[in-house]
Parts: C-alpha cells; structure tokens; sequence
C-alpha cells in the first residue's frame, strides 16, 4: 500500500514537472512556474487520493480515515488561498503593462479590487432581493449562496465534460486517417500562415511609431524597453523602412503600448512555433502516405537518409512498419477504448441526475482490497479528470488567454488556467462520487455536501444531463464552433478557424522546398537518388 502510494506520487511529481516545462515560455519568471506547478499539483493530485478516500471510507480505517481528512484540508485551503488572493494578484501583476514593480503591483491590487468590488455589489443586491422578496433568514441565505457556487462549478464540469467526452475519441480517430489528417493540417497551415502575416503588420507599424517617437525624445527609457519586446527581424525592416515616413504619430499611453506589445510578439512567436511544428507534421504525414505501399519497406523521402551501422536497414523496416501500418491501428484501438468510456461515463451521468439506472460506473468500481479500490477507481477516474481537463487546455481566448504547448503558454495565461483548474477540480471530485454512489466520505467532511438539489430543486438536477447531451451532441456536429463563427467569436473556439486547404497544400509545399535545401546543405546529395533529384529539380523550378 505505502510502496503504490510513494510511486503515485511520484508519477504526478514528474508529470506535473512535464506539463509545466512543456507549456511555459522560458522567459516566464520562475515564481510563476512554482506557482503553476503547485497548484497543478493540488488540482491534479485529487485523481489519486480519490481511491484513498473511498477505500478509508468503505473500510472503516480511523487512522487513514483521519489522514485523508487532514490531507484534503490543505488541499481545499491551498487552492482556495492560491485561486483567490494569490494567483488573480500575479496574473494581473505580470498582464500589466507598466514598466516598475510598484506600479505593476499597484495596477494588479486596483484591478482585483474592482473585480471583487462588483462581485460583491452584485451579491449584496442578490442577497437583499432573497431577504425582502423571498423573506429568507440569514441560514437560509448562506445555503442558496453556497448551493450556486456549488451549481457553477458542477456546471462548468458538465460543459467541459461534454466537449472532452467527444473530442477526444474524434481526435484519435483523426489522426488514423491520414489523408483528412493531412488535409487539416493544410488548412491549419493556411490560418497560420495568414496570422503571421497580419502579427508581423502590426508588431512593424508598432515599431515604426515606437522608432520615431525614440528620435523626437531620446531619452524615454520606456521606449527602449518596449522595442526589447518586439523580435529583432521586424525592428531591422521597420529601421530601414523608416526613411519613407514622414508623419511622425505621438503616442500617448506607453503602458498600454507595452503591454499589447508584449501580447503581440508573444503571439507571433508562438504562431512561428507553431508552423514550424505544423510543417514537421505535414512532412511525415506526406512520406507516410507515399511510402505506405513501398517495396522498400522504408520512408524514401528527400529530407530522410538511410540509418547507417550493423543495424540501420532493420531501425529502417521497423520505423517504416511503426508509421505505415502499427500507429494507425494504435490510434483506432485508442479511438474504440475511449469511446466505450465516453458512453460509461455519459450514462453514468444521466443516472446521476435522474431516476434511471443507467449507471455502469458504479457496477465495475471493486472496493474489495486496496488493490481493487486503486485499479478500478483510478481507470475512469483518471480518463474523466482527462475529458474534463481537456477543455482547459484547448480553449483559446484569442489575444488574452490560452495554452500552448512547446513552450508558448505566457505567464497570465498560466496563471488565468490554473485559478480555473482550482475551480473545476473540486466540483469534480464530487460530480464522481455522485456517480459512483459514496457518501460520508472524507472529501465531504472538509468540503461538505455539494448537492444542490434540496436548495435550488430536482428540476436543476435533471437539466444537467440534458445539458451533457446538448453539449456532447453540439461538439460532435462542431455545432458551438460554427455558432461562434456565425456570430463572429472565433477567438472563444476550442478549435480555430479553418482557411483554404489549397492555399496550405502551396505554403507547406513551398516550406518543404526551403527544409530539403538545409537538408542538402547538412547532408550533401548522396543520400538522394536519381528519381528523388528529379523531383526536387522539379519543386524547385515550380516554387522557387
């Protein structure tokens, strides 16, 4: 028992370890990487004491039982510290565009403190119209208040479930075709291409401002620091662009300049990432599909060579097997076992809330032995904390908040998603004991009772799994997307929008070109053959 929970611990350690170093830039300041990487770990960590908790609670252990007890307590008072005094002030310290820390620090008490302001100007309307209208007394109140916060957080559990349940089976079953993976890609590529092109625009015309603005007053220190935002390249053609501008603009706000420079170049490195990782994918995906019926039985490809030593031919074959043949059935298997899960846990919902016995969940949850507890707790638990996260992840509040992996994530976007993972963990933690049918459990002896359906009624209660439907049947049509598109939101998209494949098919083809000349340069030209030549001679007389 002490040796599977050491090794659980571990695991969220290091993982936790990993999330943080793959999605934050490596200029975000350390304080907010140890930040990020403690609340993670106390939102997160709650998948594995989980089956801990249930297992004390069945079992009628006292020790164990009194431990979890003091363990869930730091967890709830850590997050709840770090969600709402901690992480809103740093979030707003580092979105701030002044240039000192005490006017940084300054900018972020005065934002939270408006924030909270109207929260609690509405909540003493809200509490007021309940005392005079309602005629409810102060228990009663707190009660209603509680239940809603408690009605937000199963709420936002349930949208983000409904969005996680299906995109995550759809995403492997796309990624086993190919052919629409690559044409996606192509699209993506084109949507890329056109950001970076309208970033580089905006970061040059900013620029140019900034140069002139520098040449009237030297010595606005602030200037300076502002252009160390902007990437090198664009500062070197807006400088010798600025000889054809005459009207020189004075500008005014210097923090605001600041700060939406920070947000720009930030985003324009992150869009150069990401075309860089989206041309890498694009190139495999093309060999793959070229090289699917080989008779070599390897990838021949203008920007692969040959394994060299005893073992090349056969690390060769192996990889040739791994791409062509092995993954895309890896990732249907995957698409299958994670769709048999997405149905559990959906009809394990609609059992929650309502009077049919739907629920499968709790039939295969095995409290007999700790073992038991941990295997049968751990799979759906961890696939559900996995659909839920999910969303987190992939929602992308364009020009103000989102996650990027390969380092791309800036600090208030950090920040911003872990105040978000502090709220969701908890209302899913009890969302799960729901449907596994426990009570009495540690978890509520420190949280308490989150079931809203004695204060706000049964009809709350039942519009939730309708809700989960709506919102499973919305994403797998990619309904909410296009009403976003409609209405003209896109940046609030779990996906973003999609450009012409043709144009992408052009920009990848014309990247490739670019990528086999380094190759070439690196490798020399004796790893190609003559038909491979051919080919290239070709791209290039088209392209170049």
């Amino acid at each position: 028992m002490f040796i599977l929970t050491v090794l659980e611990g571990i695991v969220l350690l290091f993982y936790v370890g990993y999330l943080v170093r793959e999605y934050s830039q490596q200029q975000v300041p350390f304080y907010v990487k140890l930040l990020t990487y403690i609340s993670w770990i106390l939102s997160f960590g709650i998948v594995f004491i989980i089956p801990h908790d249930i297992y004390y609670t069945m079992n009628d252990y006292g020790d164990g039982y009194d431990y979890t007890v003091l363990l869930w307590k730091w967890i709830y008072w850590g997050n709840f510290i770090l969600c709402w005094l901690i992480l809103p002030i740093c979030q707003e310290y580092e979105d701030a565009g002044e240039f000192s820390f005490k006017d940084k620090l300054i900018r972020s008490f005065k934002n939270n403190l408006i924030i909270y302001a109207y929260f609690l100007l509405f909540g003493l309307i809200f509490i007021a119209y309940l005392a005079i209208f309602n005629k409810l007394d102060f228990n009663s109140i707190l009660k209603v208040l509680v239940a809603l916060a408690y009605a937000f957080g199963i709420l936002l559990v349930v949208i983000l479930l409904g969005h996680g349940l299906v995109a995550i089976p759809r995403e492997y079953w796309r990624k086993a075709q190919y052919q629409k993976c690559l044409k996606a890609l192509y699209l993506e590529a084109a949507q890329i291409n056109h950001t970076i092109q309208e970033l580089n625009i905006q970061l040059f015309n900013m620029t140019i401002e900034l140069i002139q603005n520098k040449q009237l007053n030297p010595n606005q220190q602030c200037i300076d620091h502002i252009l160390n935002e902007i990437p090198y390249e664009i500062i070197e053609d807006a400088s010798h662009k600025l000889l054809d501008i005459i009207e020189v603009k004075q500008l005014s706000s210097f923090c605001e300049i600041n700060k939406k420079a920070k947000k720009r170049a930030a985003e324009y490195k992150r869009a150069k990432t990401k075309w860089d990782h989206i041309c890498t994918e694009c190139f495999l995906l093309e060999d793959m599909i070229d090289n699917e019926f080989s008779v070599h039985y390897k990838i021949r490809s203008t920007l692969r060579y040959p394994k060299s030593g005893q073992f090349g031919h056969y690390v060769d074959i192996l990889e040739w097997l791994w791409y062509t043949k092995i993954k895309k059935a890896y990732l249907l298997s995957l698409c299958v076992i994670f769709s048999i899960l997405s149905s559990i846990v959906i009809l394990s919902e609609i059992s929650c809330f309502t009077e049919f016995d739907f629920n499968i969940l709790s039939r295969i949850i095995n409290v007999n032995g700790f073992m038991h507890t941990q295997i049968s707790i751990l799979i759906p638990l961890m696939y559900i904390s996995f659909c839920a996260f999910y969303g987190l992840f992939h929602i992308n509040f364009a020009g103000m908040y989102g996650f990027y992996n390969h380092q791309q994530t800036d600090a208030p976007s950090l920040m911003f998603g872990s105040i978000n993972f502090s709220r969701v963990s908890f209302p899913l933690t009890f969302n799960f004991l729901q449907m596994i049918h426990i009570q009495g459990t540690p978890f509520e002896d420190v949280v308490g009772n989150m079931d809203t359906s004695s204060v706000l009624g049964m009809s709350f209660s039942y519009s939730l799994p309708i809700l989960l439907i709506m919102a499973s049947i919305f994403n797998f049509f990619e309904v909410y997307d296009k009403i976003l598109q409609v209405v003209g939101l896109p940046q609030f998209k779990f996906s973003q929008t999609q450009f012409n494949s043709e144009e992408g098919e052009r920009l990848i083809c014309k990247a490739r070109v670019k990528r086999e000349r380094d190759v070439l340069n690196k490798v020399g030209i004796k790893f190609l053959d003559q038909c491979e030549m051919r080919e290239l001679d070709s791209r290039m007389i088209q392209f170049v």
